[in-house]
C-alpha cells in the first residue's frame, strides 16, 4: 500500500512540474536541443525583419530564438541582454533596418604602404557631431577637443560585458558609412562575437563577406562612450 502511494505522489508531481512549464518554454527547450544557438536565433530574423518597417533604428534583441524588443535606445536593450544565461554562445543584438541590411563598403584609400584598417565610419563620427581639422589631426565635439597630430586616433573598445578593453588606433573615413571596421586580431583580443547583428557586409565587392559583431567605443577626451557594429574584416585586412 505504501509503495503504491508514494508512485502516485511521485506521478502527480512529475506531472505537476512538467505543466509548470510554458508550452512556449517547452518548444524553446525542444530547439534548442537539436540546433546551435545561432541558427535557433536565425528562425526569428523574418520577424524581426517585419518589425523593421515600423520601428527602424530601434535596438532588438533575438536570444533562445525569441524576438525581445524592441527599445529606443541601446542601455534599455543592454539591461535585457546582460540576462542571458552564460551558456548561450551567440544573440543578435542591433538597430532595425540598420545593422540587418546587406552592403557593399568601401574604405577610405590611404597609403598602401601603412594602410589603415581600422576606420571610424560616417555612421559613427557623423552622429557624434564631430567635427575634425586635417591641420594636425584635431577632433572637436561639444566644445571639447583632442589633438592626434601625426598619429591616429586613440579608441578604447570594450566587450559590451566590458570583461576585456583593447585600445586601437583608427582613422576617421569620410567614405566608409558604417561605424568601424576592424582587424581580426582585434576581434580576437576581445573575444567580440556573442553579439552579432545579422547579415554581411562586404569590403569592396561581394567575394569578402565581414561578420557584423557589436563592440562599445570610448573616447573619453571627447566624453564618447557608444555601442557600435564593427565588421570585422577578415583575409582583407592581411593584404599588403
Amino acid at each position: 500500500m505504501y509503495k503504491t502511494l508514494l508512485a502516485c505522489v511521485l506521478l502527480v508531481t512529475a506531472s505537476c512540474s512538467t505543466n509548470s512549464v510554458s508550452p512556449d518554454a517547452q518548444r524553446q527547450r525542444a530547439v534548442s536541443d537539436s540546433i546551435g544557438w545561432r541558427q535557433q536565433n536565425d528562425l526569428a530574423l523574418p520577424q524581426a525583419k517585419r518589425l523593421a518597417t515600423t520601428h527602424t533604428g530601434s535596438w532588438v534583441l533575438i536570444a533562445g530564438g525569441e524576438l525581445l524588443g524592441p527599445w529606443k535606445n541601446f542601455d534599455d536593450a543592454w539591461a535585457r541582454a546582460a540576462q542571458i544565461p552564460d551558456e548561450q554562445d551567440h544573440a543578435y543584438l542591433y538597430r532595425l533596418g540598420v545593422d540587418d541590411v546587406d552592403q557593399v563598403f568601401f574604405l577610405s584609400p590611404f597609403l598602401d604602404s601603412d594602410p589603415h584598417w581600422v576606420q571610424l565610419g560616417t555612421r559613427c563620427w557623423g552622429k557624434w557631431g564631430l567635427t575634425i581639422a586635417a591641420a594636425n589631426n584635431v577632433w572637436f565635439r561639444n566644445g571639447k577637443s583632442v589633438t592626434w597630430g601625426d598619429m591616429e586616433a586613440q579608441l578604447h573598445l570594450f566587450t559590451p560585458e566590458d570583461h576585456a578593453e583593447s585600445l586601437v588606433r583608427a582613422v576617421a573615413s569620410s567614405l566608409f558609412d558604417g561605424d568601424l571596421t576592424l582587424r581580426p586580431s582585434d576581434a580576437t583580443i576581445l573575444g567580440l562575437g556573442r553579439f552579432t547583428a545579422p547579415g554581411f557586409a562586404y569590403a569592396n565587392n561581394k567575394n569578402t563577406p565581414c561578420e557584423k559583431v557589436l563592440v562599445l567605443i570610448r573616447v573619453p577626451e571627447l566624453d564618447i562612450d557608444v555601442p557600435a557594429i564593427a565588421y570585422i574584416l577578415g583575409d582583407y585586412s592581411e593584404r599588403r
